[in-house]
Formats: C-alpha cells, sequence, structure tokens
C-alpha cells in the first residue's frame, strides 16, 4: 500500500500545512511533451477530481476540474515541474503569480496558461 500512495502522490496530495491538495508535484518535465499528462476520476478527501497538463509550443497548459462545493481550504496547488522558472502566467484570461514555484487556484474549473518566452 505504501508503493500505491507513494505513485499517487506524484500526481495529487493533501498537503497538512495549508490544507491544500497539491496537484502534478512528481510529474517529470518531459511528461509534457506530446499528448503529456491527463489525470480523470481520481478520488481525493476533497472530491473526485481531474486535469490536464501539457506543453504547446512554448506554452505550458494546465485544465484542473472538480467539485466546486468541495474546495480544499487552501486551494489546489500546482507545482511547477520545469527548471527554469515559469513565465507569464493566467488563471481563466486573469494575470496570477507563482509563489516559490507554486501557484495557488482558488475555483475550479480552471484554465492555466503559462507562457514559456
Amino acid at each position: 500500500s505504501d508503493f500505491i500512495r507513494a505513485a499517487l502522490d506524484l500526481f495529487a496530495y493533501e498537503r497538512e500545512s495549508d490544507n491544500a491538495l497539491v496537484l502534478a508535484a512528481g510529474i517529470p518535465p518531459e511528461w509534457l511533451d506530446g499528448d503529456g499528462v491527463s489525470i480523470d476520476g481520481l478520488h481525493t478527501p476533497y472530491g473526485v477530481i481531474g486535469y490536464s497538463l501539457r506543453r504547446q509550443g512554448s506554452n505550458v497548459l494546465f485544465s484542473v476540474r472538480g467539485d466546486a462545493e468541495r474546495m480544499p481550504p487552501g486551494g489546489y496547488v500546482l507545482v511547477w515541474p520545469e527548471t527554469a522558472a515559469p513565465g507569464r502566467t493566467r488563471v481563466d484570461g486573469k494575470r496570477a503569480r507563482w509563489s516559490d514555484n507554486e501557484l495557488r487556484i482558488v475555483r475550479v474549473p480552471a484554465e492555466v496558461v503559462i507562457r514559456g518566452d
């Protein structure tokens, strides 16, 4: 069971320090190429979620879906998978800021565009 839990934590885990659901913290950057990573029907303490993360040209696209009525108190946190700092970012068309390579998302569904230039 420890192995299964560790594998699931690559995709999502609950962080007790801020009651956030951390997403994609274990995803290697090369997984963003091609079709990228897509998770659907993942059961969490905050309901069933899904997300996709992929590279499109020089941009990175992230889409997250979940139960808006069961948002984690600390929101969803996307961990930046690349070694270079994330570029200009928009969540649902609005400018967003990263903190220590983490982006907090406070409502779902959400569409995130991270510019690569």
